[in-house]
């Protein structure tokens, strides 16, 4: 059941809730699916699910939020079951692989397709329907690695006590050291890896590095066949990868890869970022010999979320780029803006297509609305009073200059405050003697900057999240899970960043 002007706000205010994400560009109903996994049927998975949930909206902008109790209770019996039983951790993982690959063949057929204006409505509400049949199934799975990354109560500190058996002074930045060396294995690593052999091509031959020094406009009608063929192998393997992040989400186009290579060729010292990341060889701790052989497959369990989270995430690329098309043709017909749809439940867009017919105050909701979830019903309210309420408890349990975070990767640096979450940002807002990164949780792109900056800071994340990784091959201190950080810091602050001890320190506003 969905409701307006709902009287939940004395429920609401009785639970204590822990935040769990914040997202810039987010949709209710794609949201809205997650959170009824994880307040359902994540159960019959995992055994456990959250009896409530919260998210707000300013906008597209979400914030989640779970209660503290069960979150602690939930990680605590989860953490339990992997460890007493290996298999289960290893066949998550493996399912997470399947329901992705599930979910991308419901839109194989469609790969060619520019719209869906020829079809019939009972074929898109078809292809609705299956496509978040599919991704609920995907989440029942890949929403335990994602609690077990919680900043206070998830498994990275499960795995630094174990390893702290064999060497005292283990920290959490070397956890991913522990896993024998291997080349990794994402979609992310093999997209890199396929652009770094085309621009290795390139650059052995006068003719084609002599075409790429030249205006970029031209560079497409003159590239040789095999360089052409290679582009679009990538760009039909791996172009959904663009529509990841805060920026034009979009997949990537030809356009797009000769900008980039002729990028890599310009600037030597990025070729060498890109050539280092994808040709390093990660270092085994010698820890691993010392440990038993449960011990081992937990802690290859924990390394192997990272690479089926890129599998998933890469899966979900493609189902919202099909989606979006699917959501811009059911707004045309029904002569309704696409937001309306965007920030209705999946039970209202269904109720949609069978009596054409919109909840009431759905107008409201792309401003502001708050969206209370229950293992049986559904509460949208205009959320005002309870956002205001939420984010002012939590903000006045902090001190307003010191913020505590996860080591992603360990160091000391002061710096003035970057406050950017995208790559556009930083180009669009350079202040050249800001050098402390400070994010909600940055996009991959933003990699390009590296050189540049001195510590980074983000309000999500965990150890496995990519700034993290790419903190580490770049050595930079780095603290993820703030969780306030972008609230409480402001561009240009002087900031201290102990990655030693996991603070974040405002010196001078």
């Amino acid at each position: 059941m969905v409701t307006d002007n709902s009287s939940i706000e004395k429920e609401i205010k009785e639970i204590n809730w822990k935040f769990a994400s914040e997202n810039l560009d987010d949709d209710l109903h794609t949201d809205i699916l997650f959170l009824s996994t994880s307040v359902g049927s994540l159960k019959e998975v995992a055994g456990v699910s959250y009896s409530h949930s919260l998210l707000f909206y300013e906008g597209h902008k979400g914030r989640f939020f779970y209660p503290d109790n069960e979150a602690q209770i939930i990680n605590k019996t989860l953490i339990q079951r992997i460890r007493e039983c290996p298999s289960w951790g290893e066949a998550i993982n493996k399912q997470i692989v399947i329901k992705s690959i599930e979910l991308e063949n419901i839109w194989r057929p469609y790969q060619t397709l520019r719209d869906f204006s020829g079809f019939p409505t009972e074929v898109l509400f078809d292809l609705y329907h299956r496509q978040l049949i599919k991704h609920c199934e995907l989440y029942q799975y890949a929403w335990i690695p994602e609690i077990l990354q919680d900043s206070d109560y998830g498994i990275e500190q499960c795995i630094v006590d174990l390893s702290k058996k064999y060497d005292s002074s283990f920290t959490k930045k070397q956890i991913l050291s522990l896993v024998p060396g291997k080349m990794n294995h994402t979609a992310y690593y093999k997209h890199d890896r396929r652009l770094l052999q085309i621009i290795e091509n390139i650059q052995l031959s006068d003719n084609l590095r002599e075409l790429f020094s030249g205006p970029a406009k031209y560079i497409r009608t003159s590239l040789p066949y095999d360089i052409n063929r290679r582009i679009r192998q990538l760009i039909n393997q791996y172009g959904y990868l663009g529509y990841h992040g805060y920026d034009e989400r979009r997949p990537y186009d030809i356009n797009y890869y000769i900008h980039l290579i002729k990028n890599y060729l310009d600037k030597p010292d990025e070729f060498c970022s890109l050539r280092k990341r994808v040709l390093s060889i990660p270092q085994t701790s010698p820890l691993w010999e010392k440990m038993t052989s449960d011990e081992k497959r937990l802690l290859t369990i924990y390394n192997n979320w990272g690479t089926t989270k890129a599998r998933r995430r890469l899966a979900q690329l493609k189902n919202f780029f099909f989606l979006d098309k699917l959501i811009e043709e059911i707004a045309y017909r029904y002569y309704i803006p696409e937001d309306y749809i965007r920030f209705m439940t999946p039970k209202e867009i269904g109720n949609l297509f069978v009596s054409g017919r919109l909840p009431i105050g759905v107008e409201r909701r792309s401003s502001s609305c708050c969206c209370f979830l229950s293992n049986k019903d559904i509460h949208i309210l205009d959320g005002k009073k309870e956002r205001d309420y939420l984010i002012k408890k939590s903000l006045n349990t902090l001190s307003p200059v010191i913020l505590q975070g996860i080591i992603a990767c360990e160091g000391y640096r002061r710096g003035k405050a970057l406050l950017i979450n995208r790559k556009s940002d930083y180009y669009s807002s350079y202040l050249e003697d800001c050098q402390v990164l400070v994010a909600r949780e940055a996009d991959p792109d933003i990699f390009c900057i590296f050189d540049k900056i001195v510590a980074i800071v983000t309000d999500q994340g965990g150890v496995t999240c990519h700034i993290a990784s790419l903190a580490r091959e770049y050595g930079i201190p780095c603290i993820v899970a703030t969780q306030h950080a972008t609230s409480i810091i402001s561009q240009g602050d002087l900031v201290e960043v102990d990655a030693f001890n996991g603070f974040v320190k405002i010196i001078k506003q």
